[in-house]
């Protein structure tokens, strides 16, 4: 049953025509991936673990940071599932694990051998007058306890998913096929959805602390509460394809319903973790703050896409150039962003001043550092023409 929440227009797309604003929504995750990284330096009670931490602070960091950590990766790994499957039917098996290995597992590897340890040893710097030589480091602390992928953990788990996503399409081909109808999502389908997400978080959570992280032979890194939303993002990414939406007649978020939504579950979800966190542990309190991450989660989710689609459904230079270097930003960001905090620490300027400075940094710096060194290493080049055209 149709309802209010679907949209129909009445020409339809090409199958593979390029969806402009799903790559513009991803600049933009990447970017805000970038910034909330950069704000959880100067939180108010942040993370003791941090790379750097800044003894200026503000709550208004605390508040951005527990908001955009709902959402970033679940829409990262929504736009990943939807992809990956075109991808996967378009050029098959074969040629799709060749470019994955080179985009993909090369640079992954690479990653959490040479990159991460950097990252890590930052922590080192920013806390000790005299820390160790980073080969001493690299060698005899980081293999051990202090091993961990810093924000490359997402390559390895996305690795992951694809591995099943192609073992899947391999015994079941119409995985890969689209309906001959575009198909519009009713809203019990999707507060089902919400439901499903909210119980699956919750149930993890039962076995597993919601901070915690597992390593997996020192080749799997990732949070297990969190990782069950993202197997359900991806795997709606994947049915999104499969259903045609954000084809001409399919299903398109409408930005009167999901931005208003996305707001209001955003503005009571941190609220109401603030006023509960004594007691996060009672089994209602628990309830009602699973039920309201999920669905801010997928709120928010929605909201971007509708708002993406309604006012950045085109292309650029600028945006072309953002979209075919955004992966190499992602790759990149994390010691950039770091040093540039570590490098101002010491400074005593308004808090906002210092994260509006290594924010815009840090983006100007990344963005010209693939542009014009990371380009022209394969893994990260523009020589998929995909990246332009699909």
């Amino acid at each position: 049953m149709v309802n209010s929440l679907e949209l129909r227009v009445p020409e339809q797309e090409k199958p593979y025509e390029r969806l402009y604003f799903l790559d513009n929504l991803r600049s933009f995750i990447i970017l805000l991936v970038l910034v909330y990284h950069a704000a959880m330096a100067y939180m108010v009670n942040g993370p003791k673990w941090f790379y750097v931490i800044d003894t200026q602070n503000s709550f208004f960091f605390t508040i951005f940071v527990m908001v955009t950590d709902v959402f970033v990766m679940p829409m990262m790994f929504f736009i990943a599932g939807f992809f990956a499957i075109r991808s996967l039917t378009r050029k098959r098996q074969q040629a799709f694990w060749q470019d994955k290995i080179v985009r993909i597992v090369i640079p992954y590897f690479a990653g959490i051998t040479l990159l991460a340890p950097a990252i890590n040893d930052i922590y080192f710097l920013s806390r000790f007058s005299a820390p160790p030589g980073y080969f001493d480091y690299w060698a005899n602390i980081f293999f051990g306890l202090a091993r961990q992928h810093a924000h490359l953990w997402f390559l390895g788990v996305l690795t992951l998913f694809f591995l099943i996503l192609s073992l899947a399409y391999h015994f079941y081909k119409p995985l890969g096929s689209v309906k001959d109808e575009p198909t519009l999502s009713s809203i019990r389908a999707i507060i089902g959805f919400g439901l499903v997400t909210s119980v699956a978080f919750f149930c993890v959570k039962q076995f597993v602390n919601d901070y915690s992280w597992v390593m997996v032979k020192s080749v799997i890194m990732f949070q297990p509460t969190r990782c069950v939303l993202y197997v359900l993002y991806f795997a709606l990414g994947v049915y999104a394809h499969r259903q045609q939406w954000f084809t001409a007649s399919g299903y398109i978020p409408r930005i009167k319903f999901w931005v208003p939504s996305a707001i209001v579950l955003g503005s009571i979800y941190p609220q109401y973790k603030i006023m509960f966190w004594a007691k996060r542990e009672f089994l209602l309190v628990m309830i009602g703050n699973d039920l309201l991450y999920s669905f801010f989660c997928l709120t928010a989710v929605f909201a971007l896409v509708a708002l993406f689609h309604r006012w950045l459904n085109y292309t650029s230079k600028l945006l072309s150039k953002l979209a075919a270097n955004s992966y190499g930003i992602y790759f990149i960001h994390q010691p950039i962003v770091m040093l540039l905090i570590l490098a101002i620490r010491d400074y005593q300027l308004n808090v906002f001043l210092k994260y509006l400075v290594v924010s815009v940094s840090a983006i100007v710096l990344c963005y010209l550092l693939c542009e014009y060194i990371l380009a022209k290493i394969p893994s990260f080049s523009y020589q998929d023409k995909s990246v332009h055209t699909r």
